[in-house]
């Protein structure tokens, strides 16, 4: 199996002079290019992972959180499982003067369940993590139960709900399913949040794009991207030098873009951003924030910093 995430779908770009390899990538609902050698930037389990999955819409909701590890063979997997179990016990809890540690068992083929305590001062909270082996990657899934009498709901959940995990080719993934990297996921969750990103070097300077995808109401007064971006960088001290900004669809959703670039310790960086404006979003049809920071580590002019922006962001589609 594969999806073109690292292995596949690439083409060259031209624009302003600027030529770039790219490769195709699933993120959530859509398909992105990005240049070849960015790499996925995965966010570890303790800080919530990739993406959550919430299932509930009052206040008795549950989530699960999701981290994918990719391009991970099926012979790495044990290992990495131990390197996770090693962490756990490495970690203390004060209220048993042991570590956060529960235990560990096989659940199936490349299959394996943690537990350890969600809290430093309580045994009664357990998180459970169910780590899953795929073909050339391999998922994580993990939600806490609060109280002893629903632990068992919670491991039911968590192995039903990888029994619906694969890898998938982003293109012939079904609309319907939920992407990182290579990993699908298809839990019929109410709602859906994540934060993925891809990170490399163009032309020896760094840059770091993020897709933020949320499928929460808004509020109607909340302020639109070209209302707070400016006076969002103003209060924490930086004064940008706005490069462009006003309407700018993502994958056929109406939207915003602002685009600046302002001085850091004598560093010139440039920081893009375009988000959707729905105020009512759905999994086919999410609240996106994608942004673009360049030049952090090396430097970029703006001209050509513009231009990567404005190869990478039209390729955006909905599955």
């Amino acid at each position: 199996m594969g999806c073109a995430d690292g292995k596949g779908g690439r083409e060259h770009a031209m624009a302003d002079g600027l030529e770039i390899e790219k490769r195709s990538v699933c993120v959530g609902p859509y398909t992105l290019d990005v240049p070849v050698g960015w790499t996925r930037q995965q966010k570890s389990l303790d800080a919530g992972g990739d993406a959550t999955f919430y299932f509930g819409r009052d206040e008795n909701f549950v989530k699960i959180d999701a981290v994918v590890v990719d391009d991970r063979e099926r012979s790495a997997f044990e290992a990495g499982v131990l390197q996770r179990e090693g962490e756990l016990k490495a970690r203390e809890h004060f209220a048993h003067d042991g570590s956060m540690f529960v235990s560990r068992e096989t659940v199936g083929d490349g299959m394996a369940l943690i537990q350890s305590y969600a809290s430093v001062d309580t045994t009664d909270a357990i998180r459970m993590e169910v780590h899953g082996a795929l073909p050339t990657s391999s998922v994580v899934l993990s939600q806490t139960a609060y109280a002893p009498d629903a632990r068992d709901a919670v491991r039911a959940r968590l192995l039903a709900a990888l029994a619906s995990v694969r890898e998938i080719d982003p293109g012939t993934a079904p609309a319907s399913v939920f992407c990182i990297g290579r990993v699908a996921f298809d839990l019929a969750s109410d709602y859906e949040e994540a934060e993925i990103g891809y990170a490399g070097r163009t032309l020896d300077a760094s840059a770091a794009l993020r897709m933020d995808i949320n499928t929460f109401a808004e509020a109607a007064e909340e302020p639109s991207l070209l209302v707070r971006g400016e006076a969002n960088l103003e209060g924490l001290g930086v004064r940008p030098q706005r490069l462009r900004a006003g309407a700018r669809p993502l994958a056929g959703d109406d939207g915003e873009e602002w685009l600046g670039a302002f001085v850091e310790d004598g560093t010139r960086i440039q920081a893009f951003y375009a988000e959707t404006t729905t105020k009512t979003p759905t999994s086919v049809h999410p609240k996106l924030l994608v942004s673009l920071s360049v030049g952090e580590s090396g430097a970029m002019d703006d001209g050509t910093a513009v231009a990567l922006w404005d190869q990478i962001l039209p390729t955006l589609r909905k599955r």
